[in-house]
């Protein structure tokens, strides 16, 4: 009976751990500032379990209204902290903060992550998708920086680091072409069929003649001219970020309210 009950009691035990693993899991995407669509936010959320799997560290995304008086560093911080995300003992891994209420965001990163996620390198990942983010494409804005972060982590488990001195290049010309290859044929086919299908329009309004002076139109005579209006210029000039350090390529290095190290980079959008 003994037996049974410590049987029934490890049994119970077990179990619990595994539903607050799930709703763990489950919190990963926590979108309090209304960013994302349901599916939207199921896909983040299965993408970040992907990564978990595959390198042992987990990207946690955090999408508020407010930070209640805080500074985003140090609220994503305690939420990361408190919430008892990252893989391991030294929970290794990232949140990637979006504060609405003052158009800001930062990454803070624990473990592995802040060896790995170096200035230069969170400096990439926010330059690939800050168009994306300020536009209001936050999907893709956050599909992109998973992206890059599978990248980076990719790169660093075949052996390469990133210093906190040098610049770092996401993708290759080379790789960027062949990621945006499929769009690109995509548009082109549309646009050619659209093409031809104005002109197959334009011939239907032809009709045959008998003689060729219904062709002459006379010598063309320039009675006006004047300037026409084409095209602006636009410049996008990219606002200063926030590294959260004294200077723009340290190591964001800082210490949360729990005690645990961190690093990180952020700015506005």
């Amino acid at each position: 009976m003994r037996k049974r009950i410590v049987l029934f009691a490890v049994a119970f035990v077990l179990s619990v751990c595994c539903c607050l693993n799930a709703i763990a899991a489950g919190e990963v995407v926590s979108d309090d500032a209304g960013l994302l669509s349901a599916s939207d936010e199921a896909d983040l959320r299965a993408r970040s379990q992907e990564i978990l799997e595959e390198y042992r560290f987990q990207v946690v995304f955090l999408f508020v209204r407010s930070t209640q008086g805080k500074h985003i560093r140090d609220f994503a911080a305690d939420y990361y902290d408190y919430g008892g995300y990252g893989y391991g003992a030294g929970h290794d891994g990232m949140i990637f903060c979006v504060d609405m209420g003052s158009r800001s965001y930062y990454t803070v990163t624990t473990g592995t992550g802040e060896e790995i996620f170096t200035i230069p390198v969170l400096e990439a990942i926010e330059e690939d998708m800050i168009d994306e983010l300020s536009e209001g494409e936050y999907y893709l804005a956050f599909t992109r920086y998973l992206d890059d972060v599978e990248i980076i982590l990719r790169r660093a488990a075949n052996g390469e680091s990133f210093t906190y001195a040098e610049s770092v290049t996401l993708r290759t010309p080379v790789e960027r072409t062949l990621a945006a290859l499929p769009v690109i044929v995509i548009l082109s086919a549309v646009i050619a069929l659209i093409v031809l299908a104005f002109m197959r329009a334009g011939m239907k309004t032809a009709r045959r003649r008998a003689a060729a002076n219904s062709y002459i139109k006379g010598t063309p005579v320039i009675s006006r001219r004047s300037d026409v209006y084409l095209y602006t210029t636009e410049t996008r000039t990219r606002i200063q970020t926030d590294s959260g350090s004294s200077g723009s390529r340290g190591s964001g290095h800082f210490t949360g309210s729990s005690g645990t190290s961190h690093g990180g980079h952020g700015g506005h959008f």
